[in-house]
């Protein structure tokens, strides 16, 4: 099975209070980045990453998560679930098998993911594929980020993600 996890970065931007979107290049140290995070396993889809509609995935959440969850499956047996029951997001549990690593997203009527599922989604792919992807995004976003604004970027970085 094979993983892919990117980030397009040209669908990079900043969601500022009260709804503003600016481009990337005005970054300041307290802004949400968002943009596209493309994720598959064996060339499908993983259903998640779509804050305000399809493509539009809080890419600075996800920096700041992945770094935690390497350092976390790192054991086995280990369960890691994404955090942020909002918004009406799916609910996104990462389960470390051995070698390998089991997504499962639940789709839930409720924002806070209470009751049973209405539909559930998985899939299992390599732990070492998966962290080698998380690694390649977090490379990826970071030179975004530091490529269009240098100075800001860095602090913005070590503020969300770390050194």
């Amino acid at each position: 099975m094979t993983v892919q996890l990117g980030v397009e970065t040209g669908t990079l931007r900043i969601f500022r209070d009260g709804g503003q979107v600016v481009p990337l290049g005005s970054l300041r140290v307290g802004d949400h980045l968002h943009g596209r995070i493309s994720w598959t396993i064996d060339g499908e889809a993983v259903p998640t990453f779509a804050y305000f509609g399809p493509g539009d995935a809080c890419v600075g959440e996800w920096a700041t998560c992945f770094p935690r969850l390497l350092r976390a499956l790192e054991t086995t047996p280990f369960e890691w679930e994404f955090p942020y029951p909002d918004q009406g997001d799916p609910q996104l549990i990462l389960r470390r098998l051995e070698d390998r690593v089991r997504v499962e997203v639940n789709e839930y009527e409720s924002d806070d993911w209470s009751g049973e599922p209405v539909e559930t989604w998985q899939a299992e792919c390599s732990w070492s594929e998966l962290r080698e992807q998380i690694e390649r995004f977090l490379v990826e976003c970071r030179n975004a980020v530091l490529s269009v604004a240098p100075k800001t970027g860095e602090k913005w970085w070590r503020k969300h993600v770390g050194p």
